[in-house]
């Protein structure tokens, strides 16, 4: 059991104690399911966590994150019930809405966002779909173009 020791200021109190993934709703997964040494891919695997379609360490990790906003925000309860409520989200397909909402909204780039989403869809797909940066363009390499 690997615990960890979280020391948090809430409503006036300081608290200290340990933790375990388990206590999150989650399992304890091994650094190597999670670690991705590519931007793009690692960025594509949590496009697919958000839409839904990804159930692995990667969307524990993402779970967890969310969690410990939604429980400092004083929107859960708990670290658990806030992964609860990160995991519905994912599944109701409201993350990747807000994602969607938030890409348009700040005038990010939407094609690359359609692309991640496309490449999200299908494991062989994201290292297709890859972008280079070409002067501020983005490229896709290898397409299904004849």
């Amino acid at each position: 059991m690997l615990e960890r020791k979280i020391t948090e200021l809430r409503d006036g109190e300081v608290k200290t104690y340990m933790t375990t993934p388990e206590d999150w709703g989650v399992r304890l997964a091994q650094s190597r399911e999670i670690r991705c040494a590519d931007p793009w891919l690692s960025a594509v695997k949590n496009v697919a966590v958000l839409r839904g379609v990804c159930h692995d360490a990667n969307k524990d990790l993402l779970t967890i994150n969310a969690s410990q906003f939604l429980y400092v925000a004083g929107k859960a309860k708990s670290r658990k019930e806030g992964t609860k409520m990160a995991r519905a989200a994912i599944d109701d397909g409201l993350a990747i809405e807000k994602l969607r909402a938030w890409v348009e909204a700040s005038g990010g780039e939407y094609g690359v966002f359609e692309m991640m989403l496309a490449a999200s869809s299908r494991d062989d797909m994201a290292e297709r779909m890859k972008p280079q940066s070409l002067g501020g363009k983005v490229k896709v390499v290898g397409s299904n173009a004849a």
